[in-house]
């Protein structure tokens, strides 16, 4: 069973669709949007997500909808810098946080308050639509 999860979450199966923007899985680009994000790891995770507002973008290089997400969550970043975070776990290389936070389809854009999941969205989100979110966690 978790051989196939980590098959289905390498090939983007089950990936949600969504109202999103940004460039198309095959831009030789992706890579550069991918980099632009804080990587977080099995060490790194409970720090970054302690305090404040952070959105986790759980995601694999090998699904198209994440590759699709991606410049959407790099575009925001310097956006909300200073009062929200924006990271990323990829699942391929983490799958033990994926199975902790319960991820089965992707991109899963998971919302954080003090440590503690609040949100979550399956699929690809617009830029405005995680403004919104943002937003409304702030309250």
């Amino acid at each position: 069973m978790i051989l196939g999860l980590t098959f289905a979450l390498a090939a983007g199966v089950g990936s949600g669709s969504g109202a999103g923007g940004g460039k198309s899985g095959g831009d030789p680009s992706s890579a550069e949007y991918a980099a632009a994000l804080t990587t977080l790891t099995p060490e790194t995770f409970e720090k970054t997500v302690a305090e404040g507002v952070t959105l986790v973008d759980f995601w694999s290089p090998q699904c198209s909808a994440c590759l699709k997400q991606m410049p959407v969550l790099t575009e925001l970043a310097p956006e909300v810098e200073g009062k929200f975070k924006i990271a990323k776990v990829n699942v391929l290389d983490h799958y033990d946080l994926a199975k902790k936070y319960g991820i089965r389809r992707l991109p899963t854009l998971m919302f954080f308050r003090d440590g503690k999941p609040v949100e979550t969205r399956i699929g690809t989100s617009s830029k405005m639509e995680l403004l919104t979110a943002f937003a409304e966690l702030s309250l």
